[in-house]
């Protein structure tokens, strides 16, 4: 009896370690329900984390669409979540990070969790980038011109806190300061828009602009109870700049707040109401110019079983403006989104919206700063609708694949003049189509590639996708992290942005005809970067950028680095 006893033991244990070692051999996937439809927004966002980037942080250049993009602090923040006690902590409470590349490439960036506690948590960060260089005109009728000279240094501070009082409310606080200062190499044109031919003339190098930004804000979150909960949030922003365009001042105030009502996992109510001013004040002109919306957005969303539905109103009010007897009181923006999800790994969605933006001085400032502001007052609303039909299939073995294809208007929409440095408004309309695909293998490999296009014609500024406002035709952005060993992190990317162009004003501008085109250059950049981790603490990182040496333009005859690098060193403590 023993014998059997033990024998059938032996069996046992050989069978479980026989299916162990296949269960460790074998693949395993998983997958989860797509709902490809967008994580309404929120004015609040939990406690932020510092996260040492895994490479240089931030970009070494001007954006590659327009103009240069805000830098991204390395203060990373989480996805929302109920309660503060599921903020994941990092044992490492700072982080600094410093590169350099020729002839002068600079960034550099810290940040640091200086209180730590269940119910507070408070960081600090700091990111600097400058840059300078002289390139060609990639348009040979501006050649004759000479080279442009180049310059820009830019700061960025700001601390966060979030303090829990009690269970289901959070209070949570930002304030941020930036600085920009450079150069605004603006071709001056003879009576009657000749250009000089003496290239000393023709472009004032020196003419310095200095742009000081400031926002504070602060939110408030209360679950009141498992249906009830309600956001209170306010905000101030100032923009100031002076240069060459004389001295401009912008004062922001915002003030809104959200109920929501979560009748179980069937139905959804909400209803979200804002308030957003601002008063800019020119020294060249007198007096001060002052616009805001006032916005309402009932919802609601009904899910059943492989189906749901959004169904809301979107409310735009103007309060002041440039020119109020020529935009109407307010404009009724109708809200919808579909989807029908019949399986794990396909689903289709479709959605309408629309809102009417102020155009501040400070959110032209983020697409285009080679830009004379003021001029922005002379439109004072712009007026978008967005429709947008799609289809997602995955993830499967690490696989997704989204096809997707829209139309979009936009009224009086801002589009900057590359010549004259300033802003024209249109009247834009256009498809968009393209398709977005990602792929995971394992820890070795994370892909994901966008090709989009737009309806774009050369010469017909009205016929485009609005927010670009380059009016290109083709986008297509690839990239590519590679794990081959545990320290190592390789990045691969690579941006294409063809048929890109700027309307010009013609002698009949004024009634909107004789407007003619200039070319930006198509985008053709190739980066490559790769981070070292030495240890924990410390690790090593290099990164090169525009490797094919393209030129195009990122504002008014202002031309685009050639090839870039940054190498340099990060360190946790």
């Amino acid at each position: 009896m023993n014998i059997k006893i033990l024998a059938t033991a032996l069996l046992s244990v050989s069978a479980c370690s026989w299916a162990t070692a296949q269960d460790l051999n074998s693949e395993i996937t998983v997958t989860h329900d797509v709902v490809p439809e967008e994580r309404a927004a929120t004015r609040l966002q939990l406690l932020p984390t510092v996260s040492l980037p895994q490479t240089v942080p931030g970009r070494l250049s001007p954006a590659s669409l327009v103009g240069v993009s805000p830098l991204t602090p390395s203060l990373l923040t989480l996805e929302p979540a109920p309660y503060l006690t599921s903020r994941l902590k990092s044992p490492w409470r700072g982080y600094a990070s410093l590169g350099y590349g020729p002839v002068y490439n600079l960034g550099a960036s810290a940040g640091y969790r200086f209180v730590e506690r269940d119910n507070l948590q408070a960081d600090a960060f700091l990111q600097f980038d400058g840059f300078k260089y002289k390139s060609k005109h990639p348009d040979a009728s501006y050649r004759a011109y000479g080279p442009v000279n180049m310059h820009r240094n830019s700061l960025d501070l700001g601390t966060r806190a979030a303090w829990s009082p009690l269970k289901g409310a959070t209070l949570s606080a930002t304030a941020t300061y930036a600085f920009s200062g450079y150069n605004f190499p603006l071709p001056v044109l003879k009576p009657g828009g000749i250009p000089y031919q003496d290239p000393a003339e023709c472009y004032v190098n020196n003419n310095r602009i200095n742009a000081n930004m400031l926002n504070i804000s602060a939110d408030w979150r209360h679950s009141v109870s498992e249906k009830w909960s309600y956001t209170l949030s306010t905000s101030y922003g100032l923009h100031a700049n002076s240069g060459i365009a004389g001295a401009l001042t912008e004062n922001r105030g915002s003030f809104g707040g959200s109920v929501v009502y979560d009748h179980g996992d069937v139905s959804h109510w909400s209803m979200d109401a804002s308030l957003s001013m601002a008063g800019a004040t020119a020294r060249h002109t007198s007096g001060t110019f002052h616009k805001g919306i006032v916005t309402l957005r009932p919802a609601y969303r009904l899910t059943i079983d492989h189906f749901s539905a959004l169904a809301g109103v979107r409310l735009d009010m103007r309060a002041g403006g440039y020119n109020p007897t020529q935009d109407a009181l307010g404009y009724i923006y109708p809200e919808l989104q579909l989807m029908w999800r019949p399986s794990s790994v396909f689903c289709m969605y479709g959605k309408m919206d629309g809102h009417t933006d102020a155009n501040y001085i400070s959110s032209l400032y983020e697409s285009q700063p080679y830009i004379f502001p003021i001029m922005a007052n002379l439109k004072g609303y712009s007026h978008v609708h967005n429709y947008e039909i799609g289809a997602t299939a995955g993830p499967w073995r690490g696989a997704a694949v989204t096809v997707f294809a829209g139309f979009a208007t936009a009224s009086d929409w801002l589009m900057s003049n590359y010549r004259a440095g300033y802003w024209m408004a249109r009247n834009v309309a256009g498809m968009h189509f393209g398709l977005k695909a990602d792929y995971s293998y394992r820890s070795y490999l994370d892909f994901s590639a966008k090709l989009e296009m737009a309806t774009s014609p050369d010469d017909d500024f009205d016929q485009g996708y609005y927010p670009w406002r380059d009016h290109a035709r083709l986008d297509l952005d690839i990239k590519a992290t590679i794990h081959p060993i545990e320290p190592l992190d390789i990045q691969i990317g690579y941006h294409l942005r063809t048929h890109r162009a700027k309307p010009l004003p013609g002698p009949l501008s004024y009634i909107g005809l004789g407007d003619y085109s200039q070319a930006l250059g198509n985008i053709s950049d190739l980066n490559i970067g790769a981070h070292y981790r030495i240890n924990d603490m410390w690790g090593v990182f290099l990164r090169g950028e525009n490797i094919l040496n393209h030129r195009y333009y990122i504002g008014p005859a202002v031309p685009s680095q050639g090839i870039r690098c940054l190498a340099g060193a990060t360190v946790r403590f």
